[in-house]
């Protein structure tokens, strides 16, 4: 079951991309489909004079804070500024976005919020918190920046924090603190389940109270107003919640390397002088390593519970859960290896990041003691360091190519548990161009690239981090050029507008200030209805060609690519040609090897639950028997499919014969059928036949025999097959 954005029960949180519904009321905020609204101008409670106002009005003596954080509005003018902030936010662990932190919203919607002042060509600004170290070091990205706010943000939420937020005006955001269901409370905890039980009508049980002396920026406050959000249990003299201390101008030591499990964690030491801290290793309720036998169920690590199929820390308000994919045609699967950032909704300058395992899984040691929460997926492969996934979506593309593909969840949870989080990315069946689509083809196509490495093969050779570009340009653009590894320099502009034109494919003055740094390694297209398995088939295709150019180098792929882009103007087929040129047995190679070897996975994945129906004719591995690749409608059919399927493919199954309709006739080799009595030949094997000299089939097939022969074969039937085949 798919549940809405707040969920009142301490159940699984099943979140689908489309969980939001049009004019829904999220946390009093409505929601809905198109662009966020922002609203007036809020006082941030984290300024450094509200928490020095705070500090005088609670301890009677001037506050004398120091800046923590630096509340900055980035303005980048460049692509490389852009690209600049990428990197200083992965870096250091920050998030920014392009939505400011200091509006009230009035209206939640499903893009992300448009700077009217920014234009169609500009750079949209962004906007998030640094810390003071970082503000005053050389780390510091060169990026144009406007200064916001000076702040000082306590390491925990106290009392010094509530009262900063009720003299900013901030009161009603306030969430550190159970409201009228605390740890004071007689029925704590069962008031977090039943509303009615509250401490307000226990006696004995006096709600807070702050002496406010003066005037704040929200205007005066009755010295005796209770608050019913500030109840005694944050009232210690330490200024702490839970007995951790608030430590005023303290001077923090050098982090401390601790054991895997475990996590350093700073504590006042009082033996070693006033405000004297000092860090230790925390590794209680963390993972403990297990054996090496695998268990069908094993039991949960310590301080540990199972969640949505993972295992999760057991304190409910430390988040973590599953990042899902729902496959049209297989169902549930993990997002792999893929960022998971959380902050709080309010105010979250501060974000915690993790990773996905190989099942989605993942958890983040952080307790938030809030009701609403921002939880970001970023495809961006930092534990195999694989690939980033970038996205042009649209003429409003913003920051497109220059940073990860990112997806937020907005999720509110009255009882605060976020450990039970499903989050869950699927098909747009309305608009396959939303970003709801765009994460959902993000997911697919990582989850692709994973699978061709680690599921399909052994050691298969890749050239690098990929920057992938997915995109709803053109649904003929799916390509694996590899403008990014071969060279910055070795393409300009002129060179990849006619790669895309190759492809159909307009070239507007619109990407003209994107290209010069994005050049993407591999194209992916979207904005079509396709379903799972054709689409992520185009991503196994497209990954064959990086192992290609891995195996043949560079020129090679340069000279393929420029044999791509001499065919505008030619009056060849676009973007093969007819085969005809020179350099046409390039194209032979690499689209007939990755045309075989993408049908031959899809089927792996896939079997019969393929799209097109359960009739064992229409699986995948009977579609890698047909005889040619490209343009068969036009009798344009010299690229051959099914010569490098048929060098590895076990004979006499799946089909016995080659797949010819009878309208169609067979453009090479034989007209009626071929002999296959090869097999064993495998796809490493093809790829190692392949090197920086080899231009054409002829001298495949001698560098194959040579390197990978006869493995049970004959070669009177080895060269029969390539004979079959027209050559």
């Amino acid at each position: 079951m798919i549940l809405g954005w707040s969920c009142e029960k301490e159940a699984l949180l099943d979140i689908s991309v489309n969980s939001a519904i049009e004019n829904r009321s999220i946390g009093g905020v409505l929601s809905g489909s198109g662009e966020t609204v922002l609203g007036n101008v809020l006082n941030n409670p984290y300024a450094l004079d509200n928490i020095n106002q705070a500090y005088q009005m609670l301890r009677g003596s001037a506050g004398n804070l120091l800046p923590t954080h630096y509340y900055l509005k980035w303005v980048p003018q460049t692509g490389e500024h852009t690209e600049a902030l990428e990197a200083f936010e992965e870096a250091y662990g920050y998030e920014f976005e392009t939505q400011p932190i200091h509006f009230e919203v009035v209206y939640e919607g499903t893009e992300n919020y448009v700077d009217p002042a920014i234009g169609e060509n500009g750079f949209s600004p962004e906007y998030g918190a640094i810390t003071a170290a970082h503000f005053n070091a050389s780390a510091m990205p060169a990026v144009p920046f406007e200064l916001l706010e000076v702040m000082h943000i306590p390491q925990y939420e106290t009392r010094l924090t509530f009262t900063a937020f009720v003299i900013s005006g901030n009161e009603a955001y306030y969430e550190a603190t159970e409201g009228l269901c605390h740890p004071d409370c007689p029925t704590w905890p069962d008031c977090l389940e039943d509303s009615s039980l509250t401490c307000e009508v226990v006696p004995g049980t006096a709600l807070g109270t702050i002496a406010l002396a003066g005037s704040g920026s929200a205007g005066t406050i009755a010295s005796t107003a209770p608050r019913a959000n500030f109840p005694n249990y944050i009232l210690d003299d330490r200024m702490g919640l839970y007995g951790e201390h608030e430590v005023i101008n303290a001077i923090i030591p050098e982090p401390i390397e601790c054991p895997p499990g475990c996590i350093a964690k700073l504590r006042l030491n009082p033996s070693a002088g006033p405000f004297h801290l000092e860090w230790y290793c925390d590794c209680d309720g963390d993972p403990t390593e297990g054996d090496d036998d695998e268990e069908e169920d094993p039991e949960p690590p310590a301080g540990q519970v199972e969640q949505c199929g993972c295992f999760v820390y057991e304190n409910k308000k430390k988040p973590g859960g599953r990042i899902i994919l729902t496959d049209t045609q297989t169902g549930d699967e993990g997002v792999r290896r893929v960022k998971v950032k959380t902050t709080r909704h309010h105010w979250g300058f501060i974000w915690r990041n993790t990773d996905t395992d190989d099942e989605g899984c993942w958890k983040i040691n952080k307790a938030y003691n809030v009701r609403r929460m921002k939880t970001k997926v970023v495809f961006k492969d930092r534990a195999s360091d694989r690939a980033v996934i970038r996205s042009f979506r649209g003429a409003r593309f913003w920051n497109a190519f220059l940073k990860p593909v990112k997806y937020t969840w907005k999720l509110r949870r009255n009882g605060k548990n976020w450990h039970a989080l499903c989050l869950r990315l699927e098909d747009d069946p309305e608009d396959h161009s939303s970003k709801q689509e765009e994460a959902y083809v993000a997911a697919l196509t990582n989850n692709g690239m994973h699978e061709y490495y680690d599921d399909f093969g052994i050691d298969l050779p890749s050239p690098g981090k990929l920057r992938i570009l997915i995109h709803n340009l053109d649904d003929r653009l799916n390509a694996a050029p590899m403008f990014r590894t071969i060279d910055n320099e070795q393409f300009g502009l002129g060179d990849i507008a006619g790669y895309l034109l190759a492809y159909q494919t307009p070239f507007t003055g619109l990407l003209y200030t994107y290209w010069e740094l994005s050049k993407p390694d591999i194209f992916i297209s979207f904005g079509d209805p396709d379903p799972s398995d054709d689409k992520r088939q185009t991503v196994y295709h497209e990954m064959v060609h990086a192992s290609q150019y891995a195996q043949v180098g560079r020129d090679w792929w340069i000279d393929y690519v420029t044999y791509i882009m001499t065919r505008v103007g030619s009056g060849e087929p676009l973007p093969y040609g007819d085969g005809t040129d020179p350099g046409a047995g390039r194209a032979e190679l690499a689209e007939g090897m990755a045309e075989s070897v993408e049908l031959y996975l899809a089927d792996l994945k896939y079997g019969l639950l393929h799209s097109d129906g359960l009739v064992n004719a229409n699986r995948y591995a009977n579609q890698a028997e047909e005889l040619e690749f490209w343009l068969e409608e036009n009798n344009i059919g010299f690229i051959p499919e099914g010569l490098f399927y048929d060098l590895f493919d076990e004979n006499g199954v799946n089909p016995p014969i080659p797949i010819a309709p009878a309208a169609e006739p067979m453009l090479l080799g034989s007209p009626n059928a071929l002999v296959d009595n090869v097999s064993s030949f495998t796809f490493l094997d093809q790829l190692s036949a392949l090197n920086p000299i080899t231009e054409d089939v002829n001298g495949f097939r001698t560098n194959l025999w040579q390197q990978s022969g006869p493995q049970g074969n004959t070669l009177a039937g080895f060269n029969q097959i390539f004979q079959d085949y027209g050559y």
